[in-house]
Formats: structure tokens, sequence, C-alpha cells
């Protein structure tokens, strides 16, 4: 939105306008190659949980039928690449089809998971790791006992920070379905009504 603005209305500027495209094209290439790899080791682990036993002797077979020359890729890293390659289709269809719900889901559905994900999933790694299954294993850094202890302000703040999230997601969406009811609330002027003009003044 501001580019045009600059362009229009300030052309002896115009090199911040194309400062800020180069700027927002970095910006969604970073944000793309950190999500999707991360999205990618997720489909990797998930594919190699639920890669059972049965299916690891056929993948023997099947890699035993064709010679080394032929072969590059074992049938786990074919099956994980096929997974990844559909869900990364997935959604390049949603985007391409519907740009702002796009960006919307990207607002909300994104920092909902990683909040999620570093308030439960990663707590809960972190608890498992004192299993007594891992402790013939060996830590070139051990975490002290009290620091370890601090380990539980992660779902307190994490998942604080979904809550919030989940209801201010419910506050838009409840919004949004009166807006389209009744239609905005205007004010005495004629204007639509806005947390903004609704606030008295101290």
């Amino acid at each position: 939105m501001a580019s045009p603005i600059i362009r229009e209305q300030h052309k002896a500027y115009c090199w911040v306008s194309e400062l800020i495209q180069i700027f927002i094209a970095i910006s969604i290439t970073v944000s793309f190659l950190v999500m999707g790899s991360a999205m990618k080791h997720t489909i990797d682990g998930l594919v190699s949980s639920f890669w059972t036993d049965r299916l690891e002797v056929l993948s023997k077979a099947w890699e035993r039928r064709f010679s080394t020359r032929l072969h590059v890729f074992s049938a786990k890293s074919l099956a994980s690449g096929c997974v990844s390659l559909l869900a990364f289709g997935t959604i390049f269809v949603i985007s391409a089809c519907d740009p702002r719900g796009f960006v919307v889901m990207l607002d909300k559905v994104v920092s909902l998971f990683l909040n999620t994900e570093v308030g439960l999933f990663v707590f809960a790694m972190l608890q498992a790791s004192k299993a007594h299954r891992f402790q013939h294993l060996s830590i070139p850094l051990p975490v002290s006992r009290r620091v370890f202890s601090l380990s539980w302000l992660l779902p307190v703040y994490f998942l604080f920070a979904v809550g919030y999230d989940v209801l201010l997601t419910l506050m838009e969406v409840a919004e949004s379905l009166h807006i389209y009811k009744h239609g905005p609330l205007m004010a005495s002027n004629g204007s639509p009504l806005t947390p903004a003009n609704t606030s008295s003044p101290l």
C-alpha cells in the first residue's frame, strides 16, 4: 500500500518504494525457508514414526530388487518426499486460490501452532528426556535441576499466548458475523464505530 502512494505523491523517493519491495521479498523468502524447513522436518518425523517393521522389510526388498546404480533414494525417503510434495502442493494451491485468506491463516494458525508446539510439545519432550530409558545417554553440557525446573515456565507462558490468540480470534469472528448480519455500528456523526472511537477520553 505504501509503494503506490510513494510513486504517485512523492516521485523523488521512488527508490524508497523499490527498497521496500526488496525488503518484503527478502522477508517472505526467509519466512518461507524457516517455516518450510520446520514443516519438512515435521513430515520426516511423522513418516519415520509411522514406518513400521513390515514397511521396513518391504523397503529392503525393494532396494534389493533394483541395482545400486539405479536406486538413489530409499523407500522411506521416497515416501517422505511424496508426502512433503503433497503437503507443500496443497499449501500452494490454497495460497494461489485465496491469497488474502492464506495471509489470515498464516497470521492466526501459524502463530497458534508455534506457541502450542513450544508450550506443549517441547515441554513434553523435556519431561520425557528424564525417563529411565534415556539415562544411559551422555550429555555434553548437562543442566542443573534448578535450571531444568524453569521449564515449567514454558507451558505457562506460551499456552497463555495460545489462549489469548484463541480468544482474540473468537472476538474477531463474532465481530465479523455481527457486521455480516446487521452491518457496522454507526456513530452519531455517521462514521462506523471502532474500538478507537468508542473509548472514552481519560
